[in-house]
């Protein structure tokens, strides 16, 4: 199996490292709800963000963190 058909038909676990980091509101508190994942529980949920600082784990929509973070189940047997 060449490199190329391999990345097709096996891609790499998408769980970047941002996913890995612990929920941070930061430091402002202009609050607005954005999406974080949760390692632990493997799903994201809602927070409050305050506007300025923070990590990278924070999402503007669920569908961004889940697309980011999660990855869908095969979906048959390959081969």
């Amino acid at each position: 199996m060449n490199a190329t058909l391999y990345r097709n038909v096996c891609p790499p676990l998408l769980h970047p490292d941002v996913c890995l980091l612990n929920r941070n509101s930061g430091q402002c508190r202009k609050y607005t709800i954005k999406w974080f994942y949760d390692s632990k529980q493997s799903r994201c949920f809602r927070f409050r963000y305050g506007g300025c600082g923070g990590n990278r784990n924070r999402f503007s929509t669920q569908r961004e963190c889940e697309a980011t973070c999660t990855t869908a189940p095969p979906r048959g047997r390959v081969g």
